[in-house]
């Protein structure tokens, strides 16, 4: 609802100050916004002027909010030209000062790609993620974890800060949330890893083909802990990623993907816990054993799936409430 005081109050400061727009009405008002504050800028861009990448991004959001259809294409060249000059040099500007003006544009780039995401459903590109150590300031032990971003959604969810509103730094959730079987990554005789870096072995690129590869054997203490993932590019909309763990050395390999909230009705497939049960040398607790049978029609399941170093990997329908029951278990172990 209008404010109904604001045309006096403004026509008052423009009697005050003797400006060429009256403001006795909204319409004058109005005009004033358009003219004063989104076209006048693109007129006279020095009055908004500032370090690259602000200029070009104030102009872009100026012109998509009077006609964005009508500007979308420009807009989008904007976009593409500002985004090539601003990652030119290993993913920055090539501004000098690291701790600060180098740091400007990605700043600035992260706030400019979320608020076109909103209106370019397809911006943000799909992407797959690796992380290369575990532990240190506000870390997980958690290395090798991957994850993966694509039709607008962030497919594989990974933790963030930890819940210390339940008891505190030393919780079952929050020990939860830090440890290894939490992450998409594999855990090594049932413990979570050391606070040690990785560091990547493959780099490559080639039009419709990306690929990394990342080693990391100092977190477990042991010849080889490596992951390799491969993005192919199907079309412009499709793709397929190709994930490689190889691990040499202890005795348990359990390898751990999640994934975001869903529903589920149809049944999963029941496993009994492999050989070994927990990966400590004891059975499973129930909680972690597959179920039998499938949970109720449209409910919401945990983000949780299970695969053993031998190949066998089962999704499971899992709810809040084993799914917490679950990482209790683990950290009872």
């Amino acid at each position: 609802m209008p404010n109904v005081q604001a045309p006096s109050f403004l026509s008052g400061k423009a009697k005050q100050f003797g400006l060429p727009n009256p403001k006795a009405g909204f319409a004058d008002i109005h005009r004033n916004i358009e003219q004063g504050l989104l076209l006048d800028p693109l007129r006279s861009e020095h009055k908004i002027a500032s370090n690259f990448p602000r200029t070009p991004f104030a102009k872009m959001v100026l012109l998509a909010v009077q006609i964005y259809e009508q500007n979308a294409a420009t807009v989008q060249q904007m976009l593409d030209e500002t985004l090539q000059k601003a990652t030119a040099v290993d993913g920055v500007t090539g501004e000098k000062g690291l701790a600060n003006y180098s740091a400007l544009a990605v700043r600035a780039i992260a706030h400019i790609v979320g608020l076109f995401d909103r209106v370019y459903p397809n911006l943000l590109a799909r992407a797959v993620w690796i992380d290369y150590d575990s532990g240190g300031g506000h870390g997980h032990h958690d290395a090798l974890n991957v994850g993966m971003f694509a039709f607008g959604l962030d497919l594989m969810v990974d933790f963030g800060y930890p819940p210390v509103q339940y008891g505190g730094w030393e919780s079952e959730k929050v020990r939860w949330y830090y440890s290894t079987a939490a992450h998409n990554t594999v855990v090594v005789d049932g413990r979570n890893q050391r606070g040690e870096a990785g560091r990547h072995t493959l780099w490559a690129t080639v039009k419709g083909v990306q690929a990394i590869r990342v080693s990391a054997p100092a977190v477990y203490g042991i010849p080889q802990f490596e992951r390799t993932l491969v993005m192919v590019d199907v079309s412009d909309k499709d793709f397929y990623v190709l994930d490689i763990f190889r691990v040499v050395g202890g005795s348990t390999h359990d390898r751990f993907m999640h994934s975001t909230f869903g529903s589920g009705g149809s049944p999963p497939r029941r496993r009994e816990a492999p050989a070994g049960g927990d990966g400590r040398g004891g059975p499973l607790a129930p909680s972690a054993q597959f179920p039998q049978a499938p949970p109720r029609e449209g409910a919401r399941v945990g983000r949780f799936a299970f695969g053993t170093a031998a190949g066998a990997a089962d999704e499971r329908g899992r709810t809040d409430e084993e799914h917490a029951a679950d990482g209790a278990a683990w950290m009872r172990c």
